[in-house]
């Protein structure tokens, strides 16, 4: 049994938990938006942060694979894209797509959403945007937890195999 493989497992787990607990508050803001102008702009904020949270977290377990599995994370200017478009890369004998291609055009939204918040002022971001994404975020959530399990399975097994 490759112990390794199998702390990985219950690490990303761990991390597949705390993206759920994300999605399930964006989820509940997104349908709940007050009616007073100022609280909801202090509703849409928080939209935005935890839409930023939620890929960064994504982003985290993507990281782990890419250093724990691959050996390799990348790195550079385009070292965001190149990680996921690692995710969608199936590494014979080592790994498969943790990510599958039909969820990489949410995910890069999602990815170009968390560089846009993390590079201007939160109120120039329209209403409509945020809440795009939000929708967009739930059309893909369920099956991204989907194949992040599948991994997780895959790290198990492979462990157990080993």
């Amino acid at each position: 049994m490759t112990v390794r493989y199998v702390v990985l497992a219950e690490e990303i787990r761990s991390e597949l938990e705390k993206l759920k607990q994300v999605h399930q508050r964006i989820q509940d803001r997104s349908q709940r938006l007050p009616e007073d102008l100022a609280e909801r702009e202090i509703h849409l904020d928080s939209l935005a942060l935890n839409v930023h949270s939620f890929y960064t977290g994504l982003e985290n377990v993507f990281q782990i694979i890419a250093s724990k599995v691959d050996g390799e994370v990348p790195s550079g200017e385009r070292w965001h894209t190149e990680l996921l478009l690692q995710m969608n890369t199936e590494l014979p004998e080592l790994r498969p797509k943790v990510v599958s291609d039909g969820l990489l055009p949410g995910l890069r939204e999602l990815l170009a959403f968390r560089h846009l918040i993390r590079n201007i002022y939160t109120f120039n971001i329209e209403e409509e945007k945020i809440l795009r994404i939000c929708a967009r975020l739930d059309d893909l959530a369920q099956d991204l937890f989907d194949e992040l399990e599948d991994f997780i399975g895959f790290l198990q097994t492979s462990g157990k195999n080993s």
